[in-house]
Parts: C-alpha cells; sequence; structure tokens
C-alpha cells in the first residue's frame, strides 16, 4: 500500500503494577495520535532539531503497514520494490521493523542528563520505559517482564536484518518471546526514546515478502515474539493499552 510522506526507493521508582482509577482519569497530555510510519520519522526529527529543554511524548496508532529501514540498511533500497509495499527510512541504527495497526508505538524525548536516562549504562536510558510497559500490560491482564543484559540476545545472523529478531537489555517479553522493542537515538540536543508494543498478531510473512526473505524467516520471527492479544486469547485494542500508557508515562515525565 503506497504510504503518504517519504517514498524511499531502492528518578524513582514509578509504576504501580495496578490502578483501579486509571480508566477514568481526565484526558492525559500524552496524546495518542493516528498517523503513518513517515509522520512518525518527522515528528522524531523535529525533536532532536533544537535543544531539548523539556520531556515530551507521543504515541502513535499507525493507519497504514510500512517497514521502517535503519540507517545502515540504506544498501538494501537499491533492490526493493516501493510497487507493493511502503518504505520510510529512519536516522537511528538497528534493523527493519513492521509498524501497522497491529502495533502501539511511543516516542519520548528527553533533555540530556534527565534523571530518567540513568547514569552507569546507556542501555540504562530506557529501563523505566520497559517498566513502564510491564506496569501497562499488566493493567490489562499480561504478565511480562523487563529483560536485563544478561538474559539479552543477538538476531541469529540470518535475521540480523529484523529489530524483533533480536533481545536487548530491558526490552519486554513473555517467556523469552519479544513483546516490546526499545531504541534510543542521542545528539547533542537532547535523547529520543522509541518502543513498539506488539498488540495484535503481526504479519511477518508481509514484512519477509518486502524484504525478499524466505517463508523460513517469517516463521523464526513468529516464535521468537508475542503479541499482546494472543497472551490473553481476545483482542487487546490499540487504543486502550495507549490509554493505559499515556497515564502513566505522564505521571513519569511529571
Amino acid at each position: 500500500m503506497p504510504c503518504a510522506g517519504e517514498r524511499l526507493r531502492g528518578c524513582g521508582k514509578l509504576y504501580p503494577m495496578s490502578d483501579s482509577t486509571a480508566g477514568s482519569r481526565a484526558p492525559k497530555a500524552v496524546a495518542t495520535r493516528p498517523v503513518d510510519a513517515a509522520g512518525e520519522q518527522a515528528w522524531n526529527e523535529q525533536q532532536l532539531a533544537e535543544p531539548v529543554l523539556r520531556p515530551a511524548a507521543v504515541l502513535w496508532r499507525y493507519l497504514h503497514p510500512a517497514v521502517v529501514l535503519g540507517r545502515s540498511q540504506q544498501a538494501l533500497l537499491e533492490k526493493l520494490d516501493p510497487a507493493n509495499h511502503c518504505f520510510v527510512r529512519r536516522a537511528s541504527g538497528g534493523g527493519a521493523v513492521l509498524v501497522g495497526p497491529w502495533m502501539l508505538g511511543a516516542s519520548v524525548v528527553l533533555p540530556l542528563g534527565h534523571c530518567l536516562l540513568g547514569a552507569d549504562h546507556v542501555a540504562d536510558a530506557y529501563r523505566w520505559l520497559g517498566e513502564l510497559f510491564v506496569a501497562a500490560l499488566a493493567q490489562h491482564g499480561v504478565a511480562a517482564q523487563v529483560m536485563p543484559p544478561a538474559q539479552t540476545r543477538k538476531a541469529s545472523v540470518d535475521l540480523a536484518w529484523a529489530c524483533f529478531a533480536g533481545m536487548s537489555p530491558w526490552e519486554v517479553a513473555v517467556d523469552d518471546r519479544k513483546l516490546v522493542g526499545l531504541a534510543q537515538r542521542r545528539n547533542r540536543h537532547g535523547v529520543l526514546l522509541v518502543a513498539g508494543a506488539l498488540v495484535a498478531t503481526v504479519p511477518w510473512q508481509s514484512l519477509c515478502d518486502a524484504l525478499q526473505r524466505p517463508v523460513s524467516q517469517a516463521r523464526e520471527l513468529a516464535a521468537s515474539t508475542v503479541d499482546a492479544s494472543q497472551l490473553l486469547g481476545r483482542s487487546l485494542p490499540v487504543e486502550a493499552l495507549a490509554d493505559t500508557v499515556a497515564n502513566l508515562m505522564e505521571d513519569a515525565l511529571k
């Protein structure tokens, strides 16, 4: 499906585990916006184009499927066919991500030195964000956990091109199957943290078709990931999870 936007060729503990009043709160300042993948990337770029003076966050509900490629995957574009798939480029590194109605996205920008970023390791910058998603999922009956550095894994050589094939520190998983992916980008103006939560079944075959990968790799991606609706045995609307994440995120960014 064609996509709008750029077309490319070739400081304390947070998050109570349950909150019976969350659903009845007034609308939060952390908005959920319907978007295409190019619009999300444009927002991210705009935030880091000038000094970040205060935290800001947006949740994304994707209107259309798109393959978002990392900066290092530029060479792939020459081999890809944009006629049947939407490809969008992001400024940060990492592997390809298939966004669409099955995913809740999040973008958070923080000033340099903000207390949520941690002080020991770069990866600790998004530990709080992984824990926030764990708490939000718990309110909907999904028991997940953040993955400490000792339990992370690299993607296999064959699947190194796919973001969800590996497990980075503090990403969210259930039984070693990835549920929420995290990433970050830093420059002299601030820090951008991004997240993608799998809420419904992901068409991994579509991603493999777009990148001309064998069907066996789609099966591997399905086996190494899990979505919230699958865990619940019923549909979890993206909007429902977004409301919970927004509540917790606004509290965290105060």
